[in-house]
């Protein structure tokens, strides 16, 4: 990949591509056909690492969530 332009990641899947290229200071921009999912890895790459502990949750915290009629980014990523 060049470092002059920014890379589209247009079959974004899982994510490897976008993440190499965050990983080597490059701009990237993911995408998926499935907007929880493309919504899910957005929200995580933006956020650091303390952030991130706080989607570990308690066996009660998952079954509420999943539990849930309208789920939020956050809830979908506490639920992987």
């Amino acid at each position: 990949f060049g470092t002059d332009k920014p890379i589209y990641d247009i079959f974004g899947g899982g994510g490897a591509i976008t993440s190499e290229c965050i990983l080597n200071g490059l701009e990237v921009y993911y995408n998926d056909l499935d907007k929880d999912i493309t919504n899910a890895f957005e929200r995580v790459i933006s956020q650091d690492r303390e952030w991130i502990k706080s989607l570990i949750v308690s066996r009660t915290e998952f079954t509420e969530i999943k539990e849930k009629e309208n789920k939020t980014t956050d809830d979908f990523l506490k639920l992987l």
